[in-house]
């Protein structure tokens, strides 16, 4: 049988590098042809390919295409396709999350509530656990300055209550029968534009009027809790 190949050299390592020799024919007498190849010519040829594959996709991107419709793929992705053959998984539109809806402020307090000193609520601030309380009962008919006076006998906390809180009380409390209080007048702390008058509220039709702070009227002391 005619032989192509006489013998096989095994690879030789030498300085750690390894070099393959391959037998090959040439001519009639069969002379062996070694082809070495090195190291280098390998990273050459690697190179080679991926400049090959880099300038593939380069031109990829450089050919325009046109979106010609949509399809679906077997797990049920849509895709884009385009006329140039090409497709491309559709572009999501993510939603953005939903806006957390608004805490509401529930309040432990009422007003009419009795806090444990005895007082009665007539306003709850905005944050649902504070605002003002009132004593359920009257100081008596005073002067203005004597009203002041009385107020703080009970306590440093304990005030008049402006012109506004006053207000409050007549319409959180006293028209819906709460409180225990009198259809006379009631001073407030707020002064006049004169230094020797105040504001009072009439708490049978719910006027308020400045007057001179020598009339006698009811007091009622306030406080914040």
């Amino acid at each position: 049988m005619f032989q192509f190949f006489r013998r096989i050299r095994r690879s030789i390592i030498k300085s750690g590098n390894a070099r393959k020799y391959i037998i090959a024919p040439s001519g009639d007498n069969h002379s062996e042809h070694l082809l070495e190849r090195t190291n280098e010519n390998q990273k050459a040829f690697i190179k080679g390919v991926g400049l090959i594959i880099l300038s593939l996709l380069l031109m990829q991107c450089d050919v325009k295409k046109n979106k010609v419709g949509e399809g679906t793929l077997n797990g049920g992705t849509k895709v884009e396709l385009y006329d140039n053959g090409t497709w491309q998984v559709k572009t999501q539109v993510i939603s953005p999350a939903p806006l957390r809806p608004e805490t509401k402020i529930i309040s432990s307090y009422n007003i009419g509530d009795i806090l444990p000193d005895g007082s009665m609520i007539f306003h709850i601030d905005s944050n649902g656990q504070n605002g003002l309380t009132t004593q359920t009962e009257d100081l008596g008919w005073l002067k203005w300055d004597e009203a002041v006076i009385a107020c703080k006998k009970n306590g440093d906390e304990w005030r008049l209550p402006t012109k506004d809180e006053l207000n409050m009380i007549y319409n959180n409390l006293h028209i819906k029968g709460l409180g225990n209080l009198e259809d006379g007048s009631y001073w407030s702390s707020t002064e006049g534009g004169d230094f020797d008058t105040a504001w009072d509220q009439y708490f049978e039709g719910g006027f308020q009027s400045e007057l001179e702070k020598d009339y006698i009227r009811l007091a009622r002391a306030v406080r914040e809790f």
